[in-house]
Order: C-alpha cells, then structure tokens, then sequence
C-alpha cells in the first residue's frame, strides 16, 4: 500500500523547473527557424561541450567522493548515489546545455539580447528587481507568515 510519503510528489522545484524547461523551448521554436542548419548544428554542439564541462564539475562538487569520517566511497556506493540521484545527476548538465544552446540562439538570432527575449523589456534594472521580489522576498514573507521567525 501506498502511503502519502512514499508518493512522488511535485513540488516547488519541480515546477519551477518546468517552467524553465518550457522557457527554452519557447526560445527554441522562436529563434531556430532565423538561422541555417550548419548555425544550429554549432550551437547545439557547443553548448553540448559547455554541459559535459559544466555538469561533469557540478556533479563532482556536489557528490561527496569521502564519507563524514573521511574514508573514501566504494564505486558500488558511487553507483547507487547516481542510480538514487539520476534526476540530479542528469539536471546538472541539461540546465547548462538549456542555457547556453538559448542564449546562443538568441543572440544568433535577429534580437541579440536575451533579456529583451524573455522579458520584454531592455531594463535589467526592472528584471533585477523584479527578480528579487519574486524570488526572494515573497518566498521569504511566505516563509516567515508559515514558520515564523525560528
């Protein structure tokens, strides 16, 4: 049977990935039809490159090689840290390859400002703040409605 825990849920970090998923796919389908093949084929392969580089370091930095007494991992409890955590593992070099292939896209493309692609404004300033208030002080205020301060 089934309990509450033992179901998958979606949470906040899911969804918001999502979001960010559908994002570059939008940037995707807008800016890949304004340039020829041999321009996507490069993109597309060097942002491969800049996610093998960056997710390979990513998840070296958040896997932990030594244990809390310092002894080293066996390779079995390497493999079961990465068969447990494959969503991680495979998410620290999609985001990088999202990244680079839509901002390389983007900037390829007629626009040339990724800003002004997602946001519709040129204002960074407007983006920043905007930014600041959505993802960190609201969920800070709702933090601190739910939980209180301690």
């Amino acid at each position: 049977m089934n309990r509450p825990q033992d179901r998958p849920h979606f949470g906040l970090g899911q969804l918001l990935s999502l979001v960010y998923f559908m994002t570059w796919i939008y940037l995707v389908a807008s800016y890949i039809g304004e340039l020829s093949l041999a321009e996507v084929t490069e993109i597309f392969m060097n942002a491969l490159i800049i996610a093998l580089f960056v997710g390979l370091g990513l998840n070296i930095n958040a896997f932990q090689i030594r244990n809390r007494s310092g002894k080293y991992r066996s390779l079995k409890r390497r493999s079961r840290y990465i068969r447990d955590h494959i969503g991680n593992v495979l998410a620290f070099f999609i985001v990088p390859f999202c990244v680079s292939s839509a901002s390389s896209l983007v900037v390829a493309g007629d626009n040339g400002n990724l800003v002004q692609a997602l946001f519709r404004t040129d204002s960074y300033v407007l983006i920043m703040v905007g930014g600041f208030v959505v993802f960190i002080l609201l969920p800070a205020l709702y933090l601190l409605y739910r939980q209180g301060w301690r």
